[in-house]
């Protein structure tokens, strides 16, 4: 069964939080993370050829 975990990656009330978003295989193989702190999105997909991830960070949410 393939995993994928969001994590909350910015401080709330004064706390730190974990981050590190991720996306593993079936077989446990780590495919695509995102860093501690951010928004971000992973993309993951499977092909004939294996699988491709995309990663992107977004810098800015309120001014878009």
């Amino acid at each position: 069964m393939m995993v994928a975990l969001a994590n909350y990656g910015c401080g709330t009330g004064g706390l730190a939080s974990a981050g590190r978003s991720a996306v593993w295989s079936a077989e446990g193989e780590l495919l695509a993370q995102l860093p501690v702190s951010g928004a971000g999105v992973a993309v993951v997909a499977e092909g004939k050829d294996g699988w491709r991830t995309k990663t992107r960070m977004i810098r800015n949410l309120a001014g878009g």
